[in-house]
């Protein structure tokens, strides 16, 4: 595996643990009307996170197949 590789499949894991944490943490806060809208937001953005890149990678590498 190069170095680029495994750089691509180290990002996916933190993206994908990173997610997994706040999705965790968004669920141990207390609910009311104020978390909620925090949390959604929290949440959507966290987890964007991981598609944004693995999509990104995709890309490039349907770039470089042609």
């Amino acid at each position: 595996m190069t170095e680029k590789e495994l750089f691509i499949e180290t990002m996916k894991g933190r993206t994908k643990k990173f997610a997994a944490d706040i999705i965790r943490f968004c669920n141990s806060l207390i609910a009311c009307k104020a978390s909620a809208v925090i949390t959604y937001q929290l949440v959507k953005s966290a987890t964007s996170t991981g598609a944004n890149y693995r999509a990104a990678c995709i890309l490039e590498q349907k770039r470089f197949a042609i």
